[in-house]
């Protein structure tokens, strides 16, 4: 499959993003090989189909990202900041004892407070009783957020300051402005000075994006091999992250690894 960037279009000619977008490159290649028709382990299955979309969203983004980083920077660290947190999402499912149940019931009850605050705002209780009598999910089992998914599987906390990195994409931000305008002469007395715009958002650029996507595209190809039966790429899958000097196996930096057991188990 030829894909619509290559080595000499990169924006950044530091080796570790090269390194990064490279190993990219190679995970979106291999999603697309990748049999459209399968089944996962059957003590999997039900993980598989919640995680599932999670990876498979992440990989799309990046492939996307890769293609769009050239002439829209900052739309593509959108969307590997997307892509990080699916990808991180689906390997947290796949470590967790009952994760899919957490991350299934965390959605409900997103869906479930969306659709109270709809209701009251257009005044449709009647027409959505169905939903709103619904019990509301207990805490415990909706316990769920970006932070405790990137602290879980990085001691040092730099998931997360990258995820937080890459939110400059998502939210306004300082990267927002410096994307898209820079002052290229004095301000003067009457704070008018001369400035240098960006439609597109390459004025500059997040540091953080090729990571984000070398990332983010390791992390979700490897749940997604470790879903299939005998795991067939997972050498593969190793070989490009440390060639790329990224992490791809989250057990051996698994912060809380008696959440992959069952409750009691030893």
């Amino acid at each position: 499959m030829d894909l619509p960037y290559s080595a000499a279009t990169e924006p950044d000619d530091r080796a570790a993003d090269r390194a990064h977008l490279d190993a990219a490159r190679q995970c979106v290649l291999l999603w697309h090989q990748s049999p459209k028709a399968m089944e996962a382990p059957a003590a999997l299955n039900v993980k598989f189909r919640v995680s599932y979309p999670m990876l498979a969203h992440a990989l799309n983004h990046v492939h996307q990202a890769l293609a769009a980083m050239e002439r829209f920077p900052l739309v593509a660290t959108t969307s590997a900041r997307i892509a990080l947190e699916h990808a991180l999402t689906a390997q947290w499912i796949l470590l967790t004892h009952g994760g899919e149940l957490v991350v299934a019931n965390h959605m409900k009850h997103s869906w479930m407070t969306r659709s109270r605050l709809f209701a009251e705002a257009t005044g449709t209780q009647d027409e959505l009783r169905p939903i709103l009598d619904l019990d509301p999910i207990p805490g415990n089992e909706r316990s769920f957020s970006a932070q405790v998914l990137c602290h879980r599987f990085d001691e040092s906390g730099l998931f997360y300051d990258l995820y937080r990195e890459l939110s400059q994409g998502v939210h306004p931000s300082y990267g927002t402005i410096s994307a898209h305008f820079e002052i290229v002469g004095e301000v003067d007395d009457n704070q008018r000075a001369l400035t240098s715009t960006s439609r597109n958002g390459a004025a500059q650029r997040v540091d953080a994006t090729a990571t984000g996507l070398g990332l983010a595209a390791v992390l979700a190809i490897d749940a997604f091999e470790r879903f299939r039966d005998g795991s067939p790429r997972l050498p593969e899958v190793e070989a490009i992250a440390t060639a790329a000097g990224l992490p791809h196996d989250l057990r051996f930096s698994d912060q809380l690894p008696d959440l992959q057991k069952p409750s009691g188990s030893a």
